[in-house]
């Protein structure tokens, strides 16, 4: 260190060497973010497809419900005040089938705002799984259906 610098050169190469340090960090935490927020997106997109999976099968079973308190009614055995509430569980289930369905398609666009996948294909309706276009093994034609975990690993290699 030459005496006339007063030691300038070497603090700022040391002020550098604490900066790169200092953004190295942020970008570490940001990635642990991103990773936190990808990984709660998609945990609630498989619970809102269980959900809307077993809404599926409550619709089936209330329906087989309304059937059989019709049935009974046509016996005897059943008064007209259980077939309504037959069919009033049957509008339920169907009521919360479509709120299911409704938290499955929020929880795909939140998977793929998670995911900062700015091409992503509208969910048709009905629809729970996520779908990109374009990636580093496809073109922009493209519109394989990824996993999370593929889809994390493709962006990681492409960086």
């Amino acid at each position: 260190m030459p005496l006339f610098e007063g030691g300038y050169a070497y603090s700022r190469t040391r002020q550098s060497r604490i900066n790169v340090g200092r953004a190295e960090q942020r970008t570490e935490a940001q990635r642990r973010e991103v990773i936190a927020n990808v990984s709660g997106a998609w945990s609630n997109l498989t619970a809102s497809r269980e959900i809307l999976s077993v809404a599926d099968e409550q619709v089936e079973a209330s329906a087989i419900a309304v059937e059989g308190a019709e049935r009974e009614r046509g016996y005897g055995l059943r008064s007209t005040l259980d077939v309504l509430n037959a069919e009033e569980e049957a509008r339920n289930a169907l009521i919360a089938r479509a709120r299911a369905n409704a938290d499955a398609v929020v929880a795909s666009y939140a998977l793929m705002a998670a995911t900062g996948a700015p091409h992503a294909r509208k969910p048709r309706p009905g629809a729970t799984s996520v779908a990109w276009r374009g990636s580093a093994t496809h073109g922009p034609e493209s519109d394989a259906i990824r996993t999370v975990p593929d889809y994390l690993r493709l962006r990681r290699d492409v960086s």
